[in-house]
Parts: C-alpha cells; structure tokens; sequence
C-alpha cells in the first residue's frame, strides 16, 4: 500500500429516499471539500444507474460497479464452509471484492444502511446507520411487509458487527446499538445529521406561495403520522382556527389514505400536497413558512428540525424522541400520540404565546458546534485509525 489510503464510497439510495438521500450528498460535498489536504484518495461507485449521472452533474467521478446473480450466489456460498473451500480454488477474491481491487481499494465507505454491504467479505468497511426503528415501533407496514423488519435484523447483526467502525446519528443511537446487538462501543462513532447542503444553499426563487403556513416534508409512508397532523388542524378548524398547511413528498402507499382524511375532515381548501420537489423548491418553502412540524414515529434524530434553524424557523418535534437528545433544546415539543396537544401547541405559536428566539439561538450554537468540520472530523478519525491499523498486512 502506498502512503495514502484508496476508500471506495458507496452510494446506495435513490434520491427518492428523501432525508437520507440528502445525508448521502452532504457526507460526498463535505469529503470532496477537504479531500486535497489529506492522504486519502476518494473513490466514487454505486450500483444505481441515476446515481452515476447525477454525480457527474456535479463534477465528480463516479463508477457504476456492476452486480449480477451469479456473483450474488458466489458470495453466498463461499459463506457455507462446505462450498467455501471449494469456490477459493477457483476464485481467488469474493467476485465483488475483487471488482474494488482493480482500484487498490483499502477500506469502504457505505453512506447509508444499505444490504449492498454484505456482498463484500474480504476488505474492511465503515457503515453508517439511520435509525433502528423497526425496533422502536415494529407495528407499522413498512416494517412488517415484505419480511422488512427480518431484513433489518439481517443487516444488523450480520454486517454491522464485521463493520470496522459504525456512524450513528446520536448518542441514544449508540446506546440502543450496544444493548440490542452486542457491538463493541470502540466500534460505534456519533456523527450527528447535518442539515441538506443542497437545501440550505438555495436561494429564494420566483414563487408565488403565500407565508403563514405549517410545513411537513415528509414521503408519504405511515409512520410519518400524517394523520395526527391533520387531526390537530381539524381541531383548530372547529375553533375556527384555519391553518394552512404544505406536504411534499413522494407516495411510499400511503398517499391515498392521506387524502382520505383529508376530505373525511373538510379540510382541502387549508392542505396542499405538491408532491416530490427540486431542492430550491423545498427552500422556498422553508423560507416562507410560519413553521416546521414533524410528528414522525421515527427518530431519534431527523433532518427537518435541523434545516428549520437553518431557516430561523420553529419547528414542533415529538417529546417521545428528546431522550438524550440535543434537539430538546431548539424545538417545540408535543406528544405525537395526541391531535389535542399539536393543536394547542400550534395555536399558541399563532396566537404570539411562545417566544421562540431562545429556541432558534439554542438551535444555531447546536449547527456551530455540530457543523460540517464536526462529521469531517469523526470520518477522518476512523480513518486515520484504520490507516495505521493495517500498516500491519500491506
């Protein structure tokens, strides 16, 4: 191995993940910022065609790393020893890892929780993980359906414990991980969510949308708890409090049921849904909007609260996810169990009863302190460990 380090990034999710997606982006901007003044050599690959373009589109290299069903069943059976000792007469590499070693690959890179990681056996990677909310609420389709939540299990146990380090989201993250899965703490690294460099760099654009509203990006699956949203401005409406409210996203099968209950409480002329948007357009609407809600089950962390700050904005954020979390102290809290307590909460914003300009300080010292230089550092490092660590074989 030469002086520097080769470390393949992986993006695997498609843009229509949302939030994730959007991580992903940061982490590749943040890496190509600072990659001139370290020893490591970043190496762009994705299985996703779209991925490959639109990387390109952004001046950086990407390649498209070739899968197929028989790789897929090489790798499989070279894990049964019976087969093992057979198949590495023939093959010398995992047929995946071997595609990585034309490039001098030293250590992988995964920007997102992705199974794609469990194809490669022989060389060292970093993983980052999301959430583990299949755990924290199992009830919900998209954990239930299609042998998901198994899935999760699956990636879990089996590939984040041959992971050389794991990013999380939050300490409360790294808790649970160790509690539920065994993993050694030296292995897990907090690395907090940033907001989307993509979104917070926009500038406004010519848009006719009136202000005043309440704004939820969100794709449209059950465990975003749409639902409680528009339950709460029905209680609003029946005081004759009518609030706006804009839903962006793209349809994950739960779309229809959102415009159910739209029409089941009269509620079409105070709710838009526009559907999945550019970034600029998602900006523009962080810029003019009254606040951010994100009643989501899932967490402990989310995007939008932190790119609410960004815009100076409020924004209401289940109490259930405040447990040892820095988020507690820059958003308006409610129980995202009870339409009641959303309704009062935003009725006390409109009506001028909460002074939230200590919370949006809270919020910006929290952006300040966990800042673009704060992930870099934690990548760099794990990688500067892994760099002396395996001096030892090359």
């Amino acid at each position: 191995m030469s002086s520097s380090l080769n470390v393949a990034i992986f993006l695997e999710s498609k843009v229509t993940v949302g939030g994730g997606f959007q991580q992903s982006l940061s982490t590749i901007e943040i890496l190509e910022s600072k990659k001139e003044n370290t020893n490591y050599n970043f190496i762009y690959f994705t299985s996703i065609r779209g991925n490959v373009d639109l990387l390109r589109a952004k001046n950086i290299e990407c390649h498209y790393f070739k899968v197929s069903k028989l790789s897929d069943l090489i790798v499989e059976l070279r894990k049964i020893l019976l087969f093992s000792a057979i198949l590495d007469k023939v093959f010398k590499y995992n047929p995946y890892d071997d595609q990585l070693k034309k490039y001098d690959i030293d250590l992988i890179l995964f920007l997102s929780p992705t199974f794609f990681s469990s194809r490669f056996t022989e060389i060292n990677y970093i993983i980052t993980l999301w959430d583990q909310c299949h755990r924290d609420r199992v009830e919900f389709p998209e954990i239930r359906n299609f042998l998901e939540f198994s899935k999760r299990e699956y990636l879990n146990e089996k590939v984040l414990t041959r992971a050389f380090k794991i990013f999380v989201d939050a300490k409360i993250s790294k808790t649970r991980l160790i509690s539920r899965y065994g993993i050694d703490a030296s292995r897990i690294e907090v690395a907090p969510f940033l907001p989307s460099l993509s979104i917070t760099k926009n500038q406004l654009t010519e848009d006719n949308t009136e202000g005043e509203y309440l704004f939820y990006p969100a794709q449209f699956w059950s465990h975003k708890n749409h639902i409680l949203l528009l339950e709460a401005l029905s209680l609003l409406k029946d005081r004759n409090k009518l609030i706006k409210l804009i839903l962006t996203g793209s349809d994950q099968g739960n779309k229809q049921n959102i415009l159910n209950k739209i029409k089941e409480l009269g509620l079409e002329e105070q709710v838009q849904l526009k559907g999945f948007l550019k970034d600029h357009e998602i900006s523009d609407l962080y810029k003019r909007c009254k606040a951010v809600v994100m009643p989501s089950f899932f967490g402990p962390t989310n995007l939008p609260p932190l790119e609410a700050i960004f815009f100076s904005k409020p924004c209401f954020y289940p109490k259930q996810h405040l447990e040892e979390n820095e988020f507690k102290n820059f958003v308006i809290e409610f129980d995202y169990l009870s339409p009641k307590d959303l309704s009062s909460k935003i009725e006390d914003l409109y009506e001028n009863r909460i002074d939230y300009s200590k919370l949006i300080q809270n919020g910006r010292d929290y952006l300040s302190k966990f800042d673009k230089n704060f992930y870099w550092k934690v990548i760099e490092n794990s990688l500067q460990e892994f760099h002396q660590i395996c001096k030892n074989w090359k």
